[in-house]
């Protein structure tokens, strides 16, 4: 076998290969959805609120309320209406009040003396230990 002959670093070949190219850049433009309106925010006014003789504050609305309670009673209107066991005269008239301005559209005011009628009967019941409307004294409404 023959000998190989030996090369020199010189004599070497050396490959330098130039840089890629960046791949380019591709802008694909397609329609957008529209953006949806913006919503604006509503201006924070003061309402008006009718100075010291507003009546539709809870408290002003439930004083209001208790008055027309009281006056139904001293003309005699809560003893025509019939005496629900546990809840009394005075309970009947909170839960059709209550009825009333939930779905007969009483408003704000037939709201307030439920409340009001309520809280007079609750009252009522933890002063004199009865039911207003309660014949026998018993506590069943009759």
């Amino acid at each position: 076998m023959a000998r190989r002959k030996a090369t020199s670093a010189l004599a070497r070949t050396t490959y330098v290969t130039a840089p890629r190219q960046p791949a380019p850049i591709v802008r694909v433009s397609m329609p957008r959805a529209a953006k949806p309106a913006k919503r604006r925010k509503g201006g924070h006014r003061k309402g008006n609120s009718g100075g010291p003789f507003n009546l539709g504050t809870t408290l002003g609305g439930a004083a209001v309320a208790a008055g027309m309670v009281g006056l139904a009673e001293s003309t005699g209107l809560i003893d025509k209406l019939p005496a629900i066991p546990i809840v009394g005269r005075k309970g009947a008239l909170a839960v059709l009040a209550y009825l009333w301005a939930k779905h007969g559209g009483g408003g704000q005011m037939a709201r307030d003396v439920a409340i009001a009628a309520a809280t007079l009967a609750a009252y009522q019941l933890g002063k004199d230990k009865k039911i207003d409307g309660d014949v026998d004294g018993n506590g069943d409404g009759y």
